[in-house]
């Protein structure tokens, strides 16, 4: 798996997430996503986290920012740009 792949499925995820992505790049990541298939689940539960009505407990929303980073962490996902990092 190539680190420049990965890391640019999480720049474009993150354009998508945010409404910013166009055409090219939505049809980029696609492709992306067929050639590391495994990446099509950190989008998913990305997607899910970011739909998710936002709720006012702030330590729960803390606790689920660290345990996502955390697991990014994992999958050698640098992190460090990351706000609160």
């Amino acid at each position: 798996m190539e680190n420049a792949d990965i890391e640019r499925i999480w720049v474009l995820i993150s354009l998508k997430l945010s409404n910013e992505a166009n055409g090219a790049e939505m049809i980029e990541l696609q492709s992306l996503l067929q050639q590391h298939p495994e990446e099509a689940y950190a989008l998913e539960v990305m997607q899910d986290i970011w739909n998710k009505p936002v709720k006012e407990n702030n330590q729960y929303a803390e606790y689920q920012y660290k345990e996502l980073t955390q697991k990014m962490q994992k999958m050698g996902i640098d992190t460090t740009g990351f706000h609160g990092q």
